[in-house]
């Protein structure tokens, strides 16, 4: 077992974010809507679930791939965090960008996935394993190809690591040869409802739960937005009312919430409760434009923990 010098190691995408909130709706082809607020952040899974859980209290170390023209920026936003940069890289491709386009009751996000590209070429790099194995846990922000990501991960097993897995919306890497085999390796999976929805071919959410217990994964945490969230975890099925909280942006609030299981698991919490911290979190994160802008520390989890508690 290597000896850990962080709690978790991130490895995925990142990108610049640039949000668009106080829009009513949509406008129709060749009109134009204009936003009431505009906010530019460090965003990605990786980039966003290391940021919430630095703010909780862990240490998290970054593998992710930025550009020479803004990187410089972004690292240094995510720095004032207290993540640990030194796996970020600089690409010869620009940042990837995303621009989220907030609703009142949604959001649409166009994405150009740029110095991203470059991270499927790490995954081949012979000394990969042993520095993300440095970490307690290891969380994949980011589609990992079943090779050689079955092959990483049952490595980093092996060296005593335990491995979380939020592969976004991909629709490829959902009917991809292997995919099922990589959440059936993984010690969490963490998707979103349309996430699950595309994986398991099920709508309803009990037949959802059934699909993957079939599946045989070993711990999903599934995120229902505003219906809170559900826990499948060893064929015990638990779920978690929402947090009523007033909505400005909901950007990030699924890595918000990754973060917040993430601590629970760490501190070796029951999956309850991991569960319900993870709710928490993902609902506090929308309460600003940007996920790390609102994410709570740990004393604002507490509080608020305790006040749900109490009511």
């Amino acid at each position: 077992m290597t000896h850990s010098t962080c709690d978790v190691a991130l490895f995925g995408s990142v990108f610049l974010d640039h949000i668009l909130t106080g829009f009513t709706q949509w406008p129709q082809p060749g009109h134009e809507a204009f936003a009431t607020g505009y906010h530019r952040e460090a965003g990605g899974g990786c980039f966003n679930t290391a940021c919430g859980l630095a703010k909780l209290g862990c240490s998290a170390t970054c593998f992710a791939s930025v550009g020479e023209a803004d990187g410089d920026w972004l690292v240094k936003r995510v720095r004032e965090f207290g993540v640990i940069t030194d796996e970020i890289r600089f690409s010869q491709q620009p940042t990837g960008v995303s621009v989220s386009v907030s609703l009142p009751k949604d959001r649409s996000f166009f994405t150009y996935n740029g110095a991203n590209t470059d991270l499927a070429a790490w995954l081949e790099e012979p000394s990969l394993i042993d520095r993300l194995a440095r970490a307690r846990h290891v969380h994949f922000a980011f589609a990992l190809p079943p090779n050689p990501g079955l092959r990483i991960v049952r490595a980093l097993q092996a060296r005593g690591c335990t491995v979380s897995l939020d592969v976004g919306w991909d629709p490829p890497w959902f009917r991809k040869g292997g995919s099922l085999e990589v959440l059936r390796q993984v010690d969490l999976f963490l998707p979103n409802q349309a996430e699950a929805e595309a994986i398991t071919g099920q709508t309803s959410l009990p037949q959802i739960i059934a699909a993957f217990e079939r599946i045989g994964t070993r711990v999903v945490a599934l995120k229902l937005g505003s219906d809170g969230a559900a826990l499948l975890a060893h064929g015990e099925y638990i779920q978690a009312d929402p947090v009523p909280i007033v909505e400005v942006d909901t950007t990030g609030a699924g890595d918000a919430f990754n973060a917040g299981f993430l601590n629970g698991f760490l501190h070796n919490q029951p999956l309850a409760s991991c569960l319900h911290r993870a709710v928490l979190c993902g609902s506090l994160s929308v309460r600003k434009a940007g996920s790390i802008t609102s994410f709570p520390s740990i004393e604002e989890v507490i509080q608020h923990h305790e006040k749900c508690h109490q009511s």
